[in-house]
């Protein structure tokens, strides 16, 4: 096992070697054949970023003497990861005119602040970890997570310790970022589901692949935790699948729940919503110490949830469950429910219900009364 000190050594090492040789040159070609060639606005676009960057580690550490060695380390990466994307689909596609590519500032963006997240995670600068370069740099998340994959796929000698680092961050623009308020995922998905209930033919177009692509890793990174925290909980096979409908119907058809949220909090209501109508005898308490357990877990998820609007000042996890996740989803959770249900009773929506929260200065609960048998 590699120790933090041996894999920086590592990452510093594989970031001077892939920088030595001189990509920007090589790129040349690829400019001329674009319809006008975009190598100033390039130049230019690189250069203010940089200065950001500079700007705010100086405000930061006024001492550190690598800023401008580390800043222009990112750049030669940059134009390393430029010249093989653009070779890899240059092979794909048998051209070399990507004008279009080319011309789109978010990608240059969002590449240069995953060449400079390499570098901060290669020299372990935690006063810079992420998500602090798409800040810095103001960058969408959803627009920066789009390049981390291809990042990864066409970096072949990226250390184990840096693609572990990527799949973190990936994770957390999955998780929450991405569906922060203001992002253009939002819009992606209006304009799809606008095409798709006007009957207008959805054709594979580059923004449907792209929100595709999306939902396809929210997918992944949910059913990786729902296992996770239902084997924890030892929860029947039963059970998992129905909280993996339930989410699956809040990323399918209901992702406005998600919306300046977090997917483990979706997560979270579905396991209880689920064991509730399935008079599964599981509380919040139980829920939350079994949450902890993730490698990914933080406190904030459960204690502070956003409400219906950003004014609002954020609640509990049991708060957003009655207020918001029950009357979105009550419906589709007693259908997935009874569709799927355990044993020969009859799942009742009543018990549904959370219990409340009793004391602000701990994690108290007590369960609703329940309504007197006949």
């Amino acid at each position: 096992m590699n120790t933090p000190f041996s894999s920086q050594l590592e990452s510093v090492g594989w970031l001077m070697e892939a920088t030595q040789v001189d990509s920007e040159a090589l790129l040349v070609r690829f400019f001329d054949a674009c319809t006008q060639n975009p190598q100033q606005i390039i130049t230019e676009r690189l250069a203010r970023l940089s200065g950001r960057v500079k700007s705010h580690l100086l405000a930061t550490d006024p001492t550190c003497d690598a800023i401008e060695e580390r800043c222009m380390l990112a750049q030669r990466l940059y134009h390393k990861m430029l010249l093989a994307f653009l070779q890899a689909e240059e092979d794909r596609l048998k051209k070399s005119d990507f004008t279009a590519l080319l011309s789109k500032e978010e990608f240059h963006c969002s590449l240069f602040a995953c060449c400079m997240e390499g570098v901060f995670a290669s020299y372990s600068m935690q006063e810079m970890a992420f998500p602090a370069i798409i800040e810095v740099l103001e960058i969408h998340a959803f627009d920066f997570g789009k390049v981390i994959e291809s990042f990864v796929k066409h970096e072949e000698q990226l250390p184990a310790h840096l693609k572990q680092h990527f799949v973190q961050v990936e994770h957390k623009v999955i998780e929450s970022l991405a569906w922060q308020d203001g992002s253009p995922l939002h819009a992606l998905m209006m304009e799809y589901e606008a095409a798709h209930s006007n009957g207008e033919p959805l054709q594979p177009s580059r923004v449907h692949k792209a929100l595709q692509q999306f939902l396809k890793k929210c997918l992944f990174v949910a059913a990786t935790r729902i296992q996770d925290i239902c084997v924890r909980l030892l929860l029947p096979q039963s059970l998992v699948q129905q909280v993996w409908e339930c989410v699956k119907v809040v990323l399918e058809s209901v992702r406005t729940l998600l919306r300046g949220r977090h997917l483990d909090q979706i997560i979270m209501c579905s396991v209880y919503g689920v064991c509730k109508v399935n008079q599964r005898p599981v509380t919040f308490r139980h829920i939350i110490d079994k949450y902890k357990l993730q490698a990914s877990a933080t406190p904030k998820v459960f204690r502070e949830v956003c409400m219906a609007t950003a004014e609002e000042e954020p609640q509990d996890i049991i708060k957003f469950y009655n207020v918001i996740y029950i009357p979105a989803m009550k419906d589709h959770l007693l259908r997935v429910c009874t569709a799927n249900a355990e044993g020969a009773s009859t799942p009742v929506l009543h018990s549904a219900g959370s219990p409340h929260r009793v004391s602000s200065q701990a994690d108290v609960y007590v369960s609703q009364r329940r309504a007197a048998e006949p």
